[in-house]
């Protein structure tokens, strides 16, 4: 599907995440007034919505017979902070790790 070339990308990227924003009974009739102007504009975002839509809760669950870690479990923020460990911020080499990943050990964390 082609759509038209002078149709800017942040118009499909505009018109495709105000229509996430509707429940999916209003969708097909709003991409169908925001595209009036562009037949080949709407017929894409139609296709991009059934795909987002076909897409929905992609990767929420483990594969089958696969076990979720406890760490995947755990919050973001929960990861302790240089302060809370005692550790100098810009530390490169902690007394003891933050966190085990089986093998591996986080040795700090960036950003926050």
């Amino acid at each position: 599907m082609k759509v038209s070339r002078n149709t800017p990308p942040n118009r499909e990227v505009a018109i495709f995440s105000a229509a996430l924003e509707l429940p999916a009974s209003e969708r097909a009739a709003y991409v169908q007034e925001a595209c009036a102007d562009d037949p080949a504009l709407r017929l894409r975002l139609e296709e991009l919505l059934e795909a987002s839509e076909a897409a929905e809760g992609f990767l929420q669950d483990p594969a089958p017979g696969a076990q979720r870690p406890a760490v995947a479990l755990a919050s973001p923020n929960s990861l302790p902070n240089a302060a809370a460990t005692g550790e100098k911020a810009g530390d490169k080499s902690p007394s003891r790790p933050i966190r085990q990943f089986g093998d591996y050990e986080l040795l700090e964390v960036n950003g926050s």
